[in-house]
């Protein structure tokens, strides 16, 4: 993989990249809606959806776009995040990505 760097989306681009049956475009949307989109609660109940994706590179984008979204706008449900991410993290494809986002959520969102 490459460093490609995020450009904002409209959220119409954000829906048809992510109902695309194209995996680079899935992703891009991902890292898009989680850098730049304001609803965190859309953004986030997306990437769950794909953190089950077939494909490993949309799993991981999925996994790091949560942390992104800790990270930018300091706000998960962490209820339903957390044991999603548990889980993605027995899958090796995308292990350490998990790890990362993880760690950002820790750093980022305030825990009681």
């Amino acid at each position: 993989m490459k460093y490609e760097a995020v450009h904002p989306k409209s959220r119409a681009e954000l829906v048809e990249g992510l109902e695309s049956n194209d995996s680079e475009q899935i992703r891009s949307a991902l890292y898009s809606a989680s850098w730049y989109e304001s609803d965190w609660r859309w953004t986030q109940e997306n990437c769950l959806i794909f953190l089950q994706h077939h494909d490993p590179l949309v799993r991981w984008a999925a996994a790091l776009s949560l942390g992104y979204v800790a990270q930018f706008q300091k706000h998960l449900d962490l209820d339903r995040v957390l044991p999603a991410l548990h889980e993605a993290h027995t899958d090796p494809a995308i292990s350490s990505t998990v790890g990362d986002s993880l760690d950002m959520i820790a750093h980022n969102i305030k825990t009681q």
